[in-house]
């Protein structure tokens, strides 16, 4: 199965060997109700009575009951030179990916998810941290946002953008790893624009503003969702949806 891609037609949770809480993993799944699992991070899904649609990765780190009990959904990328994280962008293809558990773990690990996320040019990719959300910034974002939201622009890469609706704006400026970053702006308007010009670059807000970054992103998939509440709410059938 090694090299090939996997087609979901909702939203992807990407679950992570690394720090979560189950409270993570539930608001991921709410947005992003399929669940993919990198390597190890599997072995956790029985005591949470939880299956995956898909396990990715080298597959040495899975136990042999998880082995067995999702010996149909293994998709094995025996590659040394990629990570977990890296294996399982390139296999699934979805309308966005909300990450879980990459983060608070082996520091190195968590360096490399980032650089890699950063880099990533493909479809939205969001990680979600206790504390914090963030993903690479598009070509042209534009966020709801309360005035005084710290709004964060880390470089990976030499960059350049331009701002509207921050305290600091971001234009003329060169921001690169060793040198200028745009860590700890401030929202100065209830929306707030950043255009990239160059360069490889992630905006990290408060983990509160997980619903703000979905309607930036991918406002299709928080009309759907809002609206299979709205008729669970009223005692309708929420599974006529595909989410």
């Amino acid at each position: 199965m090694a090299g090939s891609e996997r087609v979901f037609e909702s939203a992807v949770t990407l679950l992570g060997g690394g720090d979560f809480n189950e409270r993570d993993l539930q608001t991921a799944m709410t947005w992003a109700p399929a669940l993919v699992c990198a390597d190890g991070a599997a072995n956790i899904l029985p005591e949470l009575g939880l299956e995956p649609r898909l396990i990715v990765g080298d597959l040495d780190s899975i136990s042999l009951t998880v082995r067995h009990r999702f010996r149909d959904r293994l998709h094995r990328i025996s590659d040394q030179d990629v990570t977990d994280f890296d294996k399982c962008l390139s296999v699934i293809v979805a309308p966005m990916i909300i990450c879980v558990g990459f983060s608070g773990g082996r520091l190195d690990h968590e360096l490399s998810t980032l650089s890699s996320l950063a880099a990533f040019r493909g479809r939205p990719v969001i990680m979600l941290a206790r504390t914090q959300v963030c993903f690479r910034l598009p070509e042209r974002l534009r966020l709801p946002l309360a005035v005084g939201t710290t709004v964060s622009v880390f470089p990976f890469t030499p960059s350049q953008a331009r701002s509207r609706g921050l305290q600091w704006p971001l234009d003329g400026l060169v921001l690169s790893p060793s040198g200028l970053r745009g860590t700890s702006n401030r929202s100065i308007s209830e929306v707030v624009d950043v255009e990239a010009e160059r360069g490889d670059m992630l905006i990290i807000l408060p983990r509160s503003e997980l619903e703000s970054v979905l309607c930036a992103l991918l406002p299709e998939v928080v009309r759907v969702v809002s609206h299979a509440e709205e008729l669970a709410g009223k005692g309708g059938e929420s599974g006529d949806f595909d989410l």
